[in-house]
């Protein structure tokens, strides 16, 4: 609109400058008309020229070739001279097995100067070079007859020309030529763009590289890597994207289902089904359901006891009233009643529930029988003994998998070195003069 103002303002002064010349009689019909064409060529170029230009290369997912753009990052062009395309080269680095071909024209316009051009300029892809393991292509305008834009703003995106790669590169292994880091010794394929003049416009590259814009998938809504869990991809999943399992022993994947059957790793690979790019490669770990062990599923009110896990996760009692527990598996018994301890993995892996019931304090209870082992120092950087009244000793240890270990112990089964053993947690079994079994966690750091 802008333009189309100034224009009107133009022809208005125009038009009072040749009604001025002919009253005066001093010129003839030929020379008016050579004013009108400096004043119609000219004068519009006063108010600015395309300055800058950028490169941009888009793959098209549907035809499966490359759309080259220019974007004017700078300055206006609505006269013909402006618009007029002068020289130009647009290069490509491409692996060595990769031939490029032009497929379509889109821009500049032959014979387009008035904007009544309909046939586009044909772009011709020059003779590759190979160079350190690279092939390079450029691409240059036939401008035999004159070429012209449609007016250019700054901020515009217009499309010259589309490429194909033999074989296909998905996006892949190929990039726009960098005149600041690609220099290739015998032929020249720096980048460069001239409009409405000889004068350099070429300014850059807005990516030298991309990845391609295929389309994307959404995952469903719960996702689990536990073993037993599924993983159901979107409705229409398959019509564009294949989905295959590196394992099929720990993923399985059938009709948009993926099902997660045993621990281990997998990788599940989704392909563009049309163009056979890959999109996405999706490591995943599939966890076995966590161990827990539990040493008391019977309490008392205000008993105490610990709950261990072998993987990293949160307790959660189903009852807080009743029992409650820290994050550490420590268990406080708070009042009569059932409640239900679960335990759950960072990654969404649930344990089978422990059912603890725990009964009223007792007021005839026995101190010495209820007088459990201690063992002390718990956590321990190596040795370890039994503090109690009674006649406890160490039978032996294991861990969470419940591997048994041989180790010595000293001092009639009192006392324990774990400093040979690697960090983590174990379990002690004590057992006292009546065949009584006492299981106790350690922490070994």
């Amino acid at each position: 609109m802008y333009t189309f103002v100034k224009m009107n303002l133009y022809m208005q002064k125009l038009q009072h400058f040749c009604n001025a010349i002919l009253n005066a009689g001093r010129v003839s019909a030929f020379r008016l008309f050579a004013v009108f064409l400096v004043f119609y060529f000219l004068l519009p170029g006063l108010s600015g020229q395309v300055s800058g230009v950028k490169y941009l290369m888009k793959y098209d997912t549907v035809m499966q070739w490359y759309d080259c753009h220019i974007v004017i990052t700078a300055g206006n062009s609505v006269s013909p001279p402006q618009r007029a395309q002068f020289n130009a080269q647009y290069s490509f680095v491409v692996d060595t097995l990769i031939d490029l071909k032009v497929v379509k024209n889109y821009n500049p316009i032959l014979n387009n100067s008035f904007y009544t051009g309909t046939v586009p300029v044909t772009w011709i892809v020059s003779n590759p070079f190979i160079f350190e393991g690279k092939k390079y292509f450029g691409v240059t305008p036939q401008l035999m007859g004159g070429a012209w834009y449609d007016d250019l703003h700054e901020g515009d995106t217009v499309k010259l020309f589309s490429i194909l790669a033999t074989p296909n590169l998905c996006g892949d292994r190929i990039r726009l030529y960098n005149n600041e880091s690609d220099h290739v010794l015998t032929f020249n394929y720096k980048q460069n763009f001239a409009i409405g003049g000889n004068a350099q416009d070429y300014t850059g590259n807005l990516v030298d590289s991309f990845t391609l814009n295929l389309p994307t998938y959404e995952e469903a809504t719960e996702f689990s890597i536990c073993i037993g869990s599924e993983l159901n991809l979107e409705p229409g999943f398959d019509e564009y994207l294949s989905v295959v399992s590196s394992d099929s022993l720990v993923l399985a994947v059938s009709e948009g289902t993926i099902r997660l059957i045993n621990p281990g790793f997998a990788v599940l690979s989704f392909t563009h089904i049309s163009t056979g790019c890959k999109v996405l490669d999706q490591p995943v770990d599939v966890e076995a359901v966590p161990l827990i062990e539990v040493f008391d599923t019977l309490m008392r009110v205000n008993d105490t006891t610990t709950f261990l896990a072998n993987v990293p996760g949160f307790w959660i009692s189903s009852d807080p009233d009743v029992a409650v527990i820290s994050q550490d598996g420590q268990v406080l018994a708070l009042a009569a009643g059932t409640t239900q301890i679960d335990f759950i993995t960072i990654n969404g892996c649930l344990a089978e529930g422990v059912t603890l019931v725990v009964e009223p304090a007792s007021s005839t209870e026995d101190d010495n029988d209820r007088n459990e082992p201690v063992v002390y120092p718990n956590p321990t950087a190596g040795r370890v003994e039994i503090r109690s009244s009674g006649n406890w000793s160490i039978t032996g240890v294991r861990d969470l998998m419940g591997k048994s270990f041989n180790t010595p112990i000293a001092d009639g089964g009192q006392v324990l070195d774990l400093s040979s053993f690697p960090a983590g947690l174990y379990v002690l079994m004590l057992t006292d003069d009546h065949g009584k079994v006492h299981q106790t966690p350690v922490i070994h750091h």
